[in-house]
């Protein structure tokens, strides 16, 4: 108690108010909370031995042990940016607001912007959640006490119950697509709500907790608290970024108090012995009102041409309509960047993977039937090639389409459709592009990693050329992923990728005439695709899209964080890119940067 003393008199002078004075304190209200009865539960996970791909992700909530609890009211529903505002008005100030938060600054008071009032306040500190709860006459809970409330006495899987989690319980990463790709007001999600009536325990945005993150503890405890310090703050409950593994009640992961993210919010708890003599009482909810906001972490990473996509893979760009197979629903689909109007094409792929144009038709491979499809825009689907190994790769012109399996690239003529060997007894392909009469593709090096090699053939004569061959540093240590020529056809630049965990590369390029191999940066994990456009090198990794002046720029920058590049393309002066999880097309010019 002495501590919210402390605090609530550093935010309204001494604690000892007149009789008249305005209340600068809300009253707690529990009506607005549920209350937990006291009792015991079954906290964390048992101990499964590790497994050979490591199963890490649960470890710190083990070991499972016993957890007395006393009772303890929680509020129902995740403190909104309403409620934060109002907090900034009456106590907390410049010293919690941040301008990331959905709420303007005007004339000196803090006003919720409209649309966003009764969402979940996010971009707050851990300090800040921790302020906010105190001057509430509330505390955060300590992630005992939220587990308990998520999970109950009977220890359910995921706060509604034990039936897994789904777009209709929790708003969250599906595992194709998201829910909604941003939070919703706080109760949105009545099928989600403990039996004792608490929302958004998972899902929405996670919530920090009181306890410094730390090992759990064997044996039987009583109310605890957590480790008396640390470095690093516990989140709980998951958010609308994370998959149903995360919406667990028994998820748990760590970040620094001073961490801000559009996922992370919090609520408050309360217990009859909190009491203090802060002069508390009805306040009145600020106005709400308009005006924009600047948003971070989760910001939409360029402007959406296309949405409403699942799990799209492949991109190409005809007469300007952008084309893209939806890979697990096995759609190709149009999409009109004029309208935003999304159609089908061709349906029935057992995996639509990636595709190509000639200019009047779409070639599509189909990985997991082995073939290779001929796409008229009127939906007709004509076989190219059939019995292939994982066909993956396709590229076209106006009078070729090449397409490669595990150890082959094929070309067949687009007016007979006729496939030919152009060239065999390879060990893996891992990239495929075309550009002023040349093919060029990557040998992967699948069986024996110094096979890895770059390969420049003429689309005529078929000639090869090694531009990279099989090194200690690159066949067997790191895998060329992607290609992309400069627009004069004298660079190409391609990711190298470390073959094992983490999977981390650096972009390189090499003259298209030969010669020395020249890497430039670090990469961030797992490159997807490669775009050379105005000096500038673009490629996506396994939740960014990147960029990298070669001669110009010290280190890559983010495009935009928080996307899952598929494939990439470039015209008319802007990238463009299919995100996997949210289902949009994505275009960024760099004017605007």
């Amino acid at each position: 108690m002495r501590t919210l003393l402390v605090v609530l008199s550093l935010f309204f002078g001494h604690s000892g108010w007149a009789a008249d004075a305005p209340a600068a304190a809300p009253k707690v209200d529990t009506e607005t909370m549920a209350y937990l009865e006291e009792g015991g539960f079954n906290m964390g996970v048992p101990f499964v031995e590790m497994q050979p791909y490591g199963d890490g992700w649960f470890i710190d909530q083990t070991p499972e042990h016993y957890v007395s609890l006393s009772g303890f009211y929680m509020d129902q529903t995740e403190v909104t940016v309403s409620d934060f505002a109002l907090f900034l008005n009456k106590a907390g100030g410049d010293a919690y607001f941040h301008p990331h938060q959905p709420i303007a600054k005007k004339a000196g008071e803090y006003l919720p912007l409209n649309e966003h009032a009764q969402e979940p306040i996010r971009q707050v500190t851990w300090t800040a959640a921790d302020a906010y709860c105190k001057w509430a006459g509330k505390r955060l809970p300590t992630e005992a006490e939220h587990e308990y409330a998520a999970g109950g006495a009977e220890e359910r899987g995921f706060a509604w119950g034990d039936s897994g989690a789904h777009c209709g319980t929790v708003n969250l990463f599906s595992g194709q697509s998201y829910c909604h790709g941003h939070v919703r007001d706080v109760a949105s999600y009545v099928d989600g709500a403990t039996p004792e009536g608490i929302f958004d325990l998972t899902g929405n945005v996670a919530e920090w907790v009181s306890d410094y993150y730390g090992d759990y503890e064997m044996g039987t405890e009583t109310d605890p608290a957590g480790p008396e310090e640390g470095t690093y703050r516990v989140i709980r409950g998951g958010s609308y970024l994370d998959a149903g593994p995360w919406q667990k009640t028994t998820a748990r992961y760590s970040a620094h108090p001073q961490t801000r993210s559009e996922a992370v919010g919090f609520r408050c708890v309360y217990t009859d012995d909190m009491e203090d003599d802060v002069n508390r009482g009805d306040l009145k909810t600020p106005k709400t009102t308009s005006g924009d906001r600047v948003q971070s972490g989760v910001s939409v990473p360029g402007d959406v041409v296309g949405a409403g996509l699942i799990q799209p893979l492949g991109l190409t760009l005809m007469d300007g309509i952008f084309y893209a197979t939806e890979k697990n629903v096995g759609f190709v689909t149009a999409v009109d960047p004029a309208d935003g109007d999304v159609s089908i094409v061709a349906e029935g792929f057992e995996t639509a993977n990636l595709l190509t144009n000639d200019g009047t038709h779409l070639y599509v491979t189909d990985t997991t039937a082995g073939a290779v499809v001929q796409v008229s825009l009127a939906g007709t689907k004509t076989e190219v090639a059939t019995g292939l190994s994982n066909p993956t790769y396709v590229v076209a012109d106006a009078n070729h389409v090449y397409f490669s399996d595990d150890t082959t690239v094929y070309r067949a003529s687009t007016s007979d459709l006729e496939p030919e060997v152009w060239a065999g007894d390879l060990d893996g392909v891992a990239a495929l592009t075309l550009n002023s009469g040349n093919l060029y593709f990557v040998e992967a090096g699948t069986s024996s990693a110094t096979n890895a090699r770059v390969v420049k053939m003429n689309t005529t004569s078929a000639i090869e050329n090694v531009l990279v061959a099989n090194s200690p540093s690159i066949g067997t240590a790191f895998l060329p992923k992607a290609l992309s020529i400069t627009a004069d056809g004298s660079q190409l630049y391609f990711p190298l990728q470390y073959r094992n965990w983490p999977w981390y590369a650096f972009p390189c390029s090499v003259s298209t005439s030969g010669g020395t191999v020249s890497c430039q940066t670090y990469s961030p994990p797992q490159p997807v695709g490669m775009e050379h456009m105005n000096g500038t090198i673009y490629w996506g990794t396994r939740f960014t899209m990147t960029q990298y002046t070669p001669g110009n720029d010290a280190a890559f920058s983010h495009v935009g964080a928080w996307t899952r590049p598929g494939a990439m393309l470039q015209d008319d002066g802007s990238l463009y890119w299919v995100d996997q999880i949210d289902g949009r097309i994505y275009r960024h010019t760099p004017e605007n940067d």
